[in-house]
C-alpha cells in the first residue's frame, strides 16, 4: 500500500491530494487546498510525491522533423528550440512528446517552463518535506490522450476527482512529459543509495577492524609461544652442550652437533681393536715392552721401550708383513739406559689380514 502526495498548482492556489493504493490502482482519500506553498503544513510524509502543472503555466512549441529515430530527435530538439523561443535555452526546462506523422515524419510537441520558476517551486516544496519524483501535467496527458496535440492550444482541460487515480497511475508508470530532468533530476533515491552504501562501507570497515584485531591478537600469542619455545630450546641446548658459549639458533646448532657426532660414531664403528691386538700379539717381538696403544680410523700408534734397537726393528719388520706403511717415528734413551720408541702404522688395503670391522664383514 503506497501513500502518494499529488501537488497541483493553479496560480497561487495549491491543491494537495493524498492518494493510496497500489501502483496501478490509486484512490483519493483526502484533498486539501492552500493559498500558496508557504501555507502548507510542515513535515508531510509520503512514500512518493508528484508535482502536476496546469496547461496555462506551460508553454508549447510544435515541430515536424524527418526522423524516425526517437533518440536522434531528442538530440536535434535543443538546436531547433533555440530558433523558437526568445529565452536562452539554458533558462528553460523542456521535454517533448513524439507522435507519428505522414510520410515517416515525426510530430513533436515541445513543452517547457522557466527554469528559475521551477527551481523556486521545488525548493519551496522541499522546505515542507515534499520532494516530487516527477514533474508532470495531468491536464496535458488528458488532452493528448483524448484528442492529440490540437487540443493543447484550445484552452485548459480540467481533471475531475474521479479521474485523478487513473491519470496519476498512468503518469507514474509512463509520464507523458517529465520536466524534472538534467540537473533538476530527482535525487532522493540516489541519496538513499549513497547513504546505504556509506552504511555498508562503515560496517565493512568495522568488520575489517575486528578481523585485523583478532589477527593481530593471534600473531601476538603465536610470537609469545615461539619466544617461550626459543627460551626452552636455549636451555636444553646449554644442558646438552655445556661448553657452548654462544647460542644463536639452538635448532640449527643442535643439528650441526648431531651431524658431527654421527661422523665420529661412524669412524668409531669402523675400528676393530680386538683384531688389531690379535695381529700385534701374533707378530710381537720378544724383548719389546708395549706401554701404550692408540687406535684411530686408518692408523695406530705403539709406544713402549726395549733394551736393544734390533728388537724394535725386528718388531717393525714383522708388522710390516701385515701393515703396508709402518715406521719408527721416534726413539730416545731413558735414564736407566733403555730405548724408548714410537711406532706408527696404517691399516690400508695391504693390511687386509687386519683391516676394519667393515672390511672383515665384507670378506666374510
Amino acid at each position: 500500500m503506497m501513500k502518494i502526495g499529488l501537488v497541483q498548482i493553479y496560480g497561487n492556489d495549491i491543491t494537495l491530494s493524498v492518494m493510496e493504493g497500489r501502483k496501478r490502482d490509486l484512490r483519493l482519500v483526502e484533498q486539501r487546498k492552500f493559498n500558496g506553498i508557504e501555507a502548507m503544513d510542515d513535515g508531510l510524509g509520503f512514500d512518493a510525491a508528484v508535482l502536476s502543472l496546469p496547461l496555462d503555466i506551460l508553454q508549447f512549441r510544435r515541430l515536424r522533423l524527418p526522423f524516425s529515430d526517437v533518440n536522434k530527435l531528442k538530440e536535434v530538439v535543443p538546436y531547433e528550440l533555440k530558433r523558437l523561443v526568445l529565452d536562452d535555452i539554458d533558462d528553460i526546462v523542456f521535454d517533448c512528446v513524439v507522435r507519428d506523422a505522414d510520410k515517416g515524419d515525426k510530430d513533436l510537441l515541445i513543452t517547457f517552463v522557466k527554469r528559475g520558476w521551477l527551481e523556486d517551486t521545488l525548493r519551496a516544496l522541499n522546505a515542507k518535506g515534499i520532494d516530487p519524483s516527477i514533474v508532470i501535467s495531468l491536464e496535458l496527458s488528458k488532452v493528448i490522450n483524448g484528442g492529440g496535440f490540437d487540443g493543447v492550444f484550445s484552452g485548459n482541460a480540467g481533471v475531475d476527482l474521479h479521474e485523478l487515480g487513473e491519470l496519476l497511475a498512468g503518469e507514474m508508470d509512463n509520464p507523458t512529459i517529465n520536466l524534472r530532468q538534467g540537473d533538476l533530476s530527482f535525487t532522493k533515491e540516489y541519496r538513499e543509495k549513497v547513504r546505504y552504501k556509506k552504511r555498508a562501507l562503515v560496517l565493512l570497515f568495522f568488520l575489517l577492524a575486528v578481523l585485523l584485531f583478532n589477527s593481530g591478537e593471534r600473531v601476538y600469542i603465536k610470537r609469545k609461544v615461539l619466544k617461550n619455545i626459543d627460551f626452552r630450546m636455549n636451555g636444553m641446548y646449554t644442558e646438552l652442550f655445556p661448553g657452548s658459549k654462544r647460542v644463536i639458533d639452538p635448532l640449527y646448532q643442535t643439528r650441526a652437533r648431531l651431524k658431527a657426532l654421527k661422523g665420529v660414531i661412524k669412524d668409531i664403528e669402523g675400528i676393530d681393536p680386538l683384531n688389531l691386538i690379535s695381529v700385534l700379539s701374533e707378530r710381537w717381538s720378544p724383548g719389546v715392552v708395549l706401554a701404550e696403544l692408540n687406535i684411530d680410523t686408518g692408523f695406530f700408534v705403539l709406544k713402549g721401550s726395549s733394551s736393544q734397537l734390533k728388537d724394535i726393528e725386528r718388531l717393525v719388520n714383522r708388522l710390516g708383513e701385515v701393515f703396508p706403511d709402518i715406521e719408527i717415528s721416534e726413539t730416545d734413551r731413558t735414564v736407566d739406559g733403555k730405548l724408548r720408541y714410537v711406532i706408527k702404522g696404517t691399516t690400508g688395503p695391504a693390511g687386509k689380514a687386519f683391516g676394519t670391522q667393515g672390511e672383515k664383514d665384507e670378506a666374510g
